[in-house]
């Protein structure tokens, strides 16, 4: 884990391990523009992707990648190839090899315990939930994760929202418009 993100070993065409964040704000998996040359990956298709900030990308697609982790393979006919490690690793303080997103997420069961910094991933036959928490419905929108509940406010009074999921960003909460009042200019 770094920064509250984490970061798990992935097997990339067999070869690695490589380090992907886990990452349920992204749309796709990635590997990095450099990870994939060094692998050989050949890539078309060039586009402009964009995140959080205001800066784009330049990516391309991958073919044929094989992504391995905790025993679990996740093929890819087509995959995100993009500059992840030259746009984020500054700011993460390490390398970061690739993202796993939403393709991930939606083909696996992922377990994430942030407390005792464990990661299990489950085949969806396989998992059956026994623990005591409480069952949240998620909404998928356009490959990203939200969830509906209310925040309570200081005051005590509760509001309702939609929240994004998104394991990739570095605070545990940021609120915008309508939670938070934007002044006049």
């Amino acid at each position: 884990m770094n920064a509250n993100k984490i970061y798990v070993p992935v097997l990339v065409n067999k070869t690695g391990p490589y380090w992907f964040m886990l990452d349920t704000g992204s749309w796709s998996d990635a590997v990095d523009t450099e990870t994939a040359k060094s692998l050989g990956i050949a890539v078309k298709d060039p586009f402009e992707a964009h995140g959080a900030g205001e800066k784009t990308i330049t990516g391309a697609i991958g073919s044929n990648v094989s992504l391995e982790f905790a025993g679990i393979e996740l093929l890819q006919p087509e995959i995100d190839v993009e500059p992840v490690n030259a746009a984020i690793s500054a700011a993460e303080g390490r390398r970061v090899d690739g993202l796993l997103g939403y393709d991930f997420f939606s083909r696996f069961v992922v377990q994430i315990d942030y407390a005792h910094r464990q990661v299990q991933v489950l085949e969806p036959a396989a998992f059956h939930y026994t623990g005591t928490g409480e069952s949240i419905p998620l909404k998928v929108i356009r490959g990203n994760i939200f969830i509906s509940t209310y925040l309570t406010m200081p005051n005590g009074k509760r509001v309702p929202g939609s929240f994004l999921v998104d394991t990739g960003w570095r605070s545990a909460l940021t609120l915008t418009a309508p939670f938070v009042g934007i002044p006049a200019l």
